[in-house]
């Protein structure tokens, strides 16, 4: 991955076993403002679309309905823990992000309360910003504005590299079991790369594909 200023390209190349996506290599020439996503074994390539705001984030999505219900949150509580750290043999700091809130969720015919608890773990290495692809952006939206923009504002203040990220969510609710949602994110052999303008652009010969997602970041 391109780590140099943050208005150069940047490029990111996913191991297909470890990372199961619609692409093998994501590109960009805005520092992560638009991103395509290039399948080489199949080749194919898409434009990857930004991230809906009125929706929850991937940990979120199985545990809290996606649809328009009408919606009530209440008792905020959000923290950030700061701490000196080691990751992989390099100095790091290890920010802890502490988010509960109890949610209100209106059916027709019905109400259920519930509450939802986050712990983001993001270690960072440097403290200059760095442009990030979307993949690797350290966030949480819950798709409530209210709280969201807090969250926002607090991984804003985290300069440097997220080496690694650990994100645990938990919601429960009457009448149902507690259900845990764990979200891990390592990222290694990161190094600077020297890399020609032409390596940013889609081969000839690929065709435009979105892919079908038939699983977690699977493509169908």
């Amino acid at each position: 991955m391109e780590l140099d200023p943050q208005d150069e390209p940047r490029g990111m190349e996913l191991d297909p076993q470890k990372e199961p996506r619609g692409y093998t290599v994501l590109v960009s020439k805005d520092g992560g403002g638009h991103e395509n996503g290039i399948d080489l074994a199949r080749r194919t390539w898409y434009t990857l679309e930004p991230a809906d705001p009125e929706k929850p984030s991937s940990a979120l999505l199985g545990l809290l309905p996606t649809w328009k219900e009408e919606r009530t949150v209440k008792n905020v509580e959000l923290q950030v823990l700061e701490e000196p750290d080691e990751v992989a043999g390099r100095s790091a700091k290890r920010h802890e992000i502490q988010l509960s809130y109890d949610v209100k969720i209106k059916f027709p015919g019905q109400s259920v309360q519930g509450k939802v608890q986050v712990k983001a773990i993001v270690w960072m290495v440097g403290d200059q910003p760095v442009a990030l692809p979307s993949t690797l952006r350290p966030e949480i939206r819950t798709s409530f504005p209210e709280i969201d923009s807090r969250l926002a504002e607090a991984f804003a203040k985290l300069p440097g590299l997220p080496v690694q990220q650990d994100v645990t969510i938990s919601a429960e609710a009457e009448q149902t079991l507690p259900r845990t949602s764990r979200l891990t994110v390592i990222l290694s052999d990161c190094k600077p790369a020297q890399a020609k303008a032409a390596d940013f652009e889609v081969p000839q010969g690929f065709k435009y594909k979105k892919p079908v997602l038939v699983g977690p970041g699977a493509p169908g």
